[in-house]
C-alpha cells in the first residue's frame, strides 16, 4: 500500500466519523425544543393553580425561563444542523459543477484541436462593408450579396473575437 493509498483510507475514515457527528445537533435539538415547551406548559399550569405569589414566581422561573432556554438552545442546535447540511450540499454541487465545466473545457479543446490548422476560413463582407465576417456569422448569414473580404479589413467582434 502506497503512502497516498494509506492517506486516502485514513481520510475516508475521518469523513465517515464526521457524518455521524453532524446528526448529533439535530437529535439533541429535536429533544430539547419540545422538552422546553413541556417545561413552559408545566410552569404555566403550576402558576395558574396556586394563589400564592411566591409559588407563582417559582413556577414561572423554573418552568418558564428554563423552558424558554431549552427551546432556544434546541432550536439553535436544529438550525445549525440544517445550515451544515445546506453548506455540504452547496459544496457538493460546486464540485459537480466544477467537474462538468472541466469536461466541457476538454470537449471544447478536442473540438478545436480537431480542426486542422491548414483549414483557412474565407472571410466575407457586404458590398459597402468595412468589417470582415466568417460566413457563418449571425450578422451576415441572411445576406446573398457577400463578397470576399480584404486582408486589411477590421475583424468582426462577434465571429472573430480577439
Amino acid at each position: 500500500m502506497t503512502t497516498d493509498d494509506a492517506f486516502t483510507e485514513r481520510l475516508a475514515k475521518v469523513q465517515g466519523r464526521r457524518s455521524g457527528v453532524s446528526r448529533a445537533p439535530m437529535l439533541i435539538g429535536s429533544v430539547l425544543a419540545p422538552l422546553g415547551v413541556v417545561f413552559i406548559a408545566l410552569g404555566w399550569l403550576g402558576a395558574a393553580h396556586t394563589p400564592v405569589l411566591q409559588e407563582q414566581v417559582a413556577y414561572g422561573i423554573s418552568g418558564g425561563l428554563i423552558g424558554l432556554a431549552l427551546v432556544i438552545v434546541g432550536s439553535f442546535l436544529y438550525f445549525s444542523h440544517w445550515q451544515t447540511q445546506q453548506i455540504r450540499e452547496t459544496r457538493a454541487q460546486t464540485l459537480q459543477l466544477s467537474g462538468d465545466l472541466q469536461d466541457l473545457q476538454r470537449s471544447l479543446a478536442l473540438l478545436v484541436s480537431s480542426l486542422s490548422p491548414g483549414q483557412a476560413v474565407t472571410l466575407v463582407t457586404t458590398p459597402a462593408g468595412t468589417i470582415s465576417h466568417r460566413p457563418d456569422c449571425s450578422v451576415v448569414t441572411a445576406r446573398n450579396d457577400l463578397l470576399p473580404a480584404k486582408a486589411d479589413m477590421v475583424r468582426c467582434r462577434i465571429c472573430q473575437p480577439a
